[in-house]
């Protein structure tokens, strides 16, 4: 026990400081608490424990000596019995026996676990080809041969990755250990990189992993004897080039991967604030608050794709994964920009300012690398001279410049002010008064229905339940007519002909023809159409409208089906898309070769993969055209 717990120290020490413990049982503690160990791992160690010390004390004072061995007699075993509890029965003896045993096997396994070579136990043999490959890594025509044979759709560069990374394992400058390491590790990377979605991205960035770790063996020693973390590395490495920059970047990360086959793979609201409040609280300036509310957000970004990679997560979890982790911090970067602020300016007494998200975040479906749409209202009892706006203007800016500006560390969010009142042209704030009066008197269609799914998500939460009040009462307050039905529809047309930027090379999954927008659109349009008499369409997000559609029959119940399952094959397909890039792209090639890491990344397989996922995603599109089509139809004619 004192060994696993030490392991789990000397691994994440660095990151966790409160692991930091001298005492067994409390380090233990803390491993749960930072999630390092899941909650009955660490219960039942923590259990054991007690009980083995326990036995341990009462042997010792019983003998007056220090031994750890239990009485060979029966009489004796008879006596450690009744002192730690279990009576003078017959069977005493017997059931400490039993309760000693259970608590041993339970540890020993822990620890097999924790230093296992493979999940099933036995290590996992190495193909032929892959060690051939790695035989032959500083030969690299050869190696660019074999590694043909293992499915590298570019043999010739990746030939030269391979060449630096065996580098490590036959230079005479780099440790024993590592090149030690590296020899035993070469093979079993190859045969698991094969299996990835791009094995060419992989062994790219594996070979990057390794030179930026340099000297430190314990990355591949960790690698070597965890072998899920190293296949979860390795599907990140082969999925997604921005992620595996980040970690890259940030190796002592790692950690996240360690603790992703643990029983959190979804953190709630109240973790991720206190941790990255905790995080700012150690800051001592900005710019070190700056770099820490990027970092956080990389870190449980990473921790998401890495859940949402193994299988851990369904989509709707991601998409709310991401959508909290976004509120997260825009709240805490909120708070902090009100500080920033008030220590330079006199704040007005009263003010208020809130934060509206628009979009997938204000639907709670974000996608990775969604930007921010958001929109700010103020409130300042009697107000003079437009102070309010000035004010809450200062802190909505550096509010943009927390999560927006490009530090060392990147950037946290990017974010799209277009949906406010008025759009560029309007003000940075809008006062509640303004809000009220604009939508009232200003405001066209399109900005009706994108308020649809606004949600106020951070700032003074009196004033967000007016906003949201004046929300529901704009949005709701009315029914649409059919020339309102068919104008939504020109604004769809409008969408895929600016937008859509569709060819013979290249598909949009998001704008093009049957993309994710035309099923948005249709569920928008029922929920601006039938909310205002039924609740059920009064939701945000299409999953829940989707529902309230089918309570209430608006639409033929197979018909309904099969939108739904396209919207969330088309949902899924973006994910995989976005996941491997830092914008929010919604374009994929037609042409096969390129088509073909994202095709397996969407979970097709085999030679054909691409062309599959082409032929199911064309009659997919085809479906969510027609059933647009003949929606809006009825409708028009209602």
């Amino acid at each position: 026990i004192e060994f696993t717990v030490q392991f789990m120290q000397l691994l994440h020490g660095s990151e966790h400081p409160n692991v930091r413990r001298g005492n067994s049982l409390h380090a233990l503690y803390e491993e749960r608490r930072e999630r390092l160990l899941a909650d009955a791992d660490a219960e039942a160690l923590a259990g054991a424990y007690i009980f083995l010390r326990n036995v341990e004390h009462k042997l010792q004072i019983a003998a007056g000596l220090q031994t750890h061995t239990l009485p060979a007699d029966p009489i004796g075993r008879g006596i450690l019995a009744a002192r730690l509890g279990y009576g003078k029965a017959a069977d005493a003896a017997d059931r400490f026996k039993a309760a000693l045993e259970e608590r041993r096997e339970m540890v020993a396994e822990q620890f097999r676990q924790m230093l296992r070579d493979d999940e099933g136990g036995a290590p996992a043999a190495t193909s032929t080809l892959a060690q051939a490959a790695w035989a032959a890594a500083t030969d690299a025509p050869r190696a660019a041969e074999l590694l043909a044979e293992l499915g590298f759709a570019q043999p010739a560069e990746s030939a030269a990755h391979l060449v630096r990374l065996a580098e490590g394992a036959t230079s005479t400058t780099g440790s024993r250990r590592r090149r030690e390491a590296l020899e035993r590790l070469g093979p079993k990377l190859l045969d698991q990189i094969r299996e990835v979605a791009d094995p060419d991205l992989a062994l790219l960035n594996l070979t990057a992993f390794t030179a930026a770790v340099g000297a430190r063996t314990s990355y591949l020693a960790l690698l070597e004897e965890r072998p899920a973390t190293r296949r979860v590395l390795l599907r990140l490495f082969g999925s997604s080039a921005y992620l595996s920059t980040l970690f890259i970047r940030h190796p002592e990360m790692i950690d996240t991967l360690v603790r992703s086959d643990l029983a959190h793979p979804r953190h709630s609201s109240a973790e991720l604030t206190a941790e990255l409040h905790a995080v700012l609280a150690a800051c001592v300036d900005l710019e070190g608050q700056l770099d820490a509310v990027r970092t956080f957000r990389h870190q449980e970004f990473l921790r998401i794709a890495i859940a949402d990679l193994a299988g851990e997560l369904a989509l709707p979890d991601v998409q709310a994964e991401l959508t909290q982790l976004a509120e997260t911090v825009l709240s805490e970067a909120l708070a902090l920009a009100y500080r920033e602020v008030q220590a330079r300016y006199q704040m007005p007494a009263g003010l208020k300012l809130c934060v509206m998200a628009m979009g997938r975040m204000g639907a709670g479906e974000m996608s990775y690398n969604s930007d921010l749409d958001l929109i700010f209202v103020y409130f300042l009892p009697d107000e003079i001279a437009a102070s309010g706006r000035e004010a809450a203007s200062r802190v909505v800016q550096k509010l943009i410049a927390i999560l927006a500006a490009p530090t060392r560390e990147g950037y946290a969010y990017k974010i799209d002010l277009r949906l406010r009142p008025s759009g560029n042209a309007g003000p940075l704030v809008a006062s509640l008064e303004g809000f009220h009066a604009y939508h009232r008197q200003s405001s066209a269609l399109w900005e009706r229905q994108a308020l649809v799914r606004g949600r106020v998500v951070a700032g003074d939460r009196a004033l967000g339940d007016e906003v949201e009040a004046a929300r529901r009462k704009f949005v709701f307050g009315r029914g649409l007519d059919a020339a309102e039905v068919d104008e939504i529809a020109r604004m769809r047309a409008r969408i895929e002909l600016e937008l859509g930027g569709e060819s013979a090379q290249r598909l949009n999954l998001k704008q093009g023809v049957g993309g994710t927008v035309e099923v948005e659109f249709l569920t928008q349009m029922m929920a601006l159409r039938y909310g205002r008499i039924w609740p059920a369409l009064r939701h945000r997000g299409a999953a829940a409208l989707f529902r309230g559609i089918a309570a209430h029959a608006l639409m033929p119940a197979a018909e309904l089906a099969a939108l739904e399952d396209d919207y969330r094959f088309l949902t899924g397909l973006e994910n995989r898309l976005r996941i491997a890039s830092d914008h929010a792209v919604s374009a994929l090639p037609t042409a096969l070769a390129p088509l073909t890491p994202l095709a397996r990344r969407a979970g097709y397989s085999g030679a054909h993969a691409a062309e599959e996922l082409l032929r199911a995603l064309d009659l997919r599109r085809r479906r969510v055209r027609a059933t647009f089509e003949r929606c809006f139809a009825r409708e028009r004619r209602h």
